[in-house]
């Protein structure tokens, strides 16, 4: 490895007013205990780019029984590799790991071995374990400089997301890194390194055989990171759409619009139930073939088990909850009656005080300009005046029993 690259705290934007409080208080304490303690990933990636980092994570050469005797509510977590949660507030924690070493071979032959990945090292092999070399930068508290031993700096000031080590081999460690570098050109506007590139085509059948839940989960970050236009592009782009959405809207201009209009609402600080977020990939999917069907048989049918048929195969496929098709198949069935209210008999009433009502006017607003349709939105806005939706229904805590069961006293001997 050639010598790191140190950039002094004059030469470089990231300043303390930008960390959080709770997570300098981490940093000073295990500087102050004599552990070198150092910010690391996607917040110094971020604040390079001028961004706002969603979070922050540590890396420390502090093992994690010594950093669980540091902090009050510290709980270790993990099997594969054990990291340390530290909370700051009730609900909020920071993420503080222990640099990394190179793997165990032995091991690693053998992946249901917990010491697998469970080995520790110094902060120069901790950023070869890296993924990206854009991931791989550290902030050191200790005189504020940032570290480069991958040539990160280098790569986003060249805007490119390259990986650390071989492409091919990395890929097929861990195939979702496919996902990861999409997300990364897309939010970033970067490009891919060519070699990159080209494995992550060759190797889209490995991210198909990938955990579901796992692809389920990088497709709702995708959807409410408010760049999702813009991945789905790049994701099209390298035939890998249907690696993370399966049969979803084919029309990949109208979808992108779409998800323009849902990336505009979040930048907007609006929220959507993943119900929606689903929805809106699968609408064109499944209300286009709906009107199909009835236009063929020249009458309608039924369109709830004509939804249960179509769309049931797609999400046991994709391992979406049962909770989130319920959700999705009512606000998909009540675009029909938003489209079409005058020709449609129905009780408003009811229907605007409907459990998905507003999920599913949600939906409606995306799939339909507000400029293009101002008449029927119009007619919508004057009826949930008139009739307002139920409010939220407010989560009550569960009573403690308060007759517990007494334990039977021993018999006198």
């Amino acid at each position: 490895m050639s010598e790191p690259m140190f950039l002094s705290r004059d030469k470089h934007p990231i300043s303390r007013k930008d960390i959080d409080k709770g997570v300098l208080h981490i940093l000073y304490t295990l500087k102050d205990s004599r552990f070198r303690a150092t910010l690391v990933g996607g917040c110094i990636r971020d604040m390079l780019c001028g961004l706002k980092p969603k979070d922050f994570d540590i890396a420390t050469d502090a093992p994690p029984e010594k950093i669980r005797r540091l902090f009050r509510r510290c709980y270790i977590i993990g099997r594969r590799f054990r990291l340390a949660h530290v909370y700051t507030s009730k609900n909020d924690f920071v993420e503080v790991a222990t640099y990394r070493g190179p793997v165990d071979q032995d091991a690693k032959e053998n992946q249901m071995h917990p010491q697998a990945n469970n080995t520790y090292g110094s902060i120069s092999e901790d950023a070869l374990r890296r993924d990206f070399t854009i991931n791989a930068l550290y902030y050191d508290i200790n005189g504020f400089s940032i570290i480069d031993y991958v040539g990160g700096l280098d790569d986003i000031k060249n805007k490119i997301v390259r990986m650390i080590g071989d492409p091919y081999q990395r890929i097929l460690e861990d195939p979702v890194r496919i996902i990861r570098a999409v997300k990364y050109a897309a939010k970033l506007d970067f490009n891919i390194e060519p070699v990159l590139l080209t494995q992550c085509q060759n190797l889209i059948p490995e991210l198909i055989k990938t955990n579901t839940v796992r692809r389920l989960e990088e497709l709702y970050k995708i959807l409410n990171s408010g760049y999702s236009a813009p991945v789905f592009k790049l994701l099209h782009k390298i035939d890998a759409i249907n690696a993370i959405a399966p049969q979803c809207d084919k029309n990949i201009d109208l979808l992108i619009t779409r998800l323009r209009l849902l990336d505009e609402s979040i930048a907007n600080g609006n929220k959507f139930s993943r119900g929606v977020l689903i929805g809106l990939l699968y609408y064109q999917r499944i209300l286009g073939a709906l009107h199909t069907k009835q236009a063929q048989l020249g009458k309608r049918i039924d369109a709830t088990s004509f939804y249960y048929d179509e769309f049931t195969p797609i999400a046991i496929s994709i391992s979406l909850p049962k909770v989130d098709r319920e959700i999705m198949r009512s606000v998909l069935m009540q675009q029909d009656i938003f489209k079409n209210p005058y020709e449609r008999s129905f009780n408003k009433k009811r229907f605007v005080q409907s459990r998905n009502f507003k999920d599913a006017f949600d939906l409606f607003k995306i799939l339909n300009n507000a400029d293009e349709n101002s008449e029927i939105f119009e007619f919508w806005y004057d009826l949930i005046d008139k009739i307002p939706p139920l409010p939220d229904k407010p989560k009550t805590k569960k009573k403690a029993n308060r007759y517990k069961r007494k334990r039977r006293k021993p018999p006198v001997k």
